[in-house]
């Protein structure tokens, strides 16, 4: 509904920013802080809106409003997560972590654990790389991860969503394609039975 808001700064709490325009004061929320207090800002926003909760969302760059926007097409990956996420990594160094699946990096933002790692990787590896010019199941995705790092990160996929090593490694076993992405490998796996 708005694509940003300019305005004054008159107010900053530890994850907001209060922007006045034309006597109205806009509480938006945002990852990280940006500007100063008595400064004119320009913040990209989201209005969000629930049964419950009216909430605006602020960034500084539109790169990050449409990862935010990206980030909530995710099962499980609500606006907290992703307010976590972009506060803890630049859009270009989570993109790059869910490309190379750097499941360290991931889980290094507080309240994303191996699961929810596992699943941003499922749901955005292709889009991620696609929005860079990197084509799914090509060599070069991720950049220097060969075939053997690639099965294992199918195995820990499956692993993550409840399989025993066991499971895993038979499913894995059974249908395992080194020309499909992570996505593709881990969605084929689920489809194999034992």
């Amino acid at each position: 509904m708005f694509a940003y808001i300019e305005g004054k700064c008159v107010a900053q709490k530890t994850d907001s920013l209060t922007i006045a325009v034309g006597g109205i004061g806009f509480e938006i929320f945002v990852p990280r802080m940006f500007g100063r207090r008595g400064e004119d800002l320009r913040v990209y926003t989201h209005l969000y809106v629930r049964e419950n909760e009216i909430s605006l969302y602020g960034f500084e760059s539109e790169a990050d409003r449409n990862l935010f926007l990206e980030l909530q097409t995710v099962t499980g990956v609500g606006p907290k997560l992703s307010l976590a996420i972009l506060g803890t990594l630049t859009a270009e160094q989570f993109a790059a972590a869910i490309i190379a699946a750097d499941y360290d990096t991931l889980t290094s933002v507080k309240g994303l654990g191996k699961k929810g790692a596992s699943r941003l990787v499922v749901e955005l590896r292709d889009k991620l790389a696609a929005s860079r010019g990197i084509v799914a199941g090509s060599p070069e995705l991720p950049p220097g991860v060969d075939t053997d790092a690639k099965r294992a990160e199918v195995l820990d996929a499956l692993r993550v969503l409840g399989f025993t090593e066991r499971e895993a490694g038979a499913r894995l076993q059974a249908s395992y394609d080194p020309e499909l992405s992570l996505e593709e490998n881990v969605r084929a796996a689920l489809r194999k039975s034992d």
